[in-house]
């Protein structure tokens, strides 16, 4: 006899396979904020995205250069960094991200050859571009 309670969750997050481990660590890292700054949703003010991603690629490169702990706080950088993207997430998600990338303007949506770029060739195989066909195309070169 199967007679399991019926649930319709087709198309919900998946909310218990996230990793525990990490989310403990970025909950420890927004503990010690509370205790730096005063504020446990200090980050909900809003602030600049290059603030919080230059924090964020700054504990990357600590954890990239051999540091295992934050010299501050003694938790992982990558902790850290995690807690700096949820917070651009969390601010873009309440519309108080103060979004000032560099955004380059948009003449045309026409694709150029790779030719009249004047990118050396070597330089093309970057994560956000692909080369097809004698052409560059970079994922951030559309609008909207």
């Amino acid at each position: 006899m199967n007679d399991r309670a019926k649930t319709y969750d087709d198309g919900k997050e998946p909310l218990a396979q996230l990793p525990w481990a990490a989310i403990d660590e970025l909950a420890r890292v927004q503990a010690y904020g509370q205790h730096k700054y005063g504020d446990f949703n200090n980050y909900r003010k809003g602030i600049e995205v290059s603030r919080n991603l230059s924090c964020a690629l700054r504990h990357i490169r600590d954890y990239m250069n051999g540091c295992d702990t934050d010299h501050e706080s003694g938790l992982n950088p990558l902790a850290h960094a995690m807690c700096r993207l949820a917070f651009v997430m969390q601010n873009l998600h309440d519309r108080v991200a103060i979004d000032d990338r560099y955004k380059r303007e948009v003449i045309n949506e026409t694709t150029k050859p790779i030719e009249s770029l004047d990118i050396p060739e070597s330089q093309c195989g970057t994560s956000n571009s692909r080369r097809n066909n004698g052409f560059y195309y970079s994922d951030c070169d559309r609008v909207g």
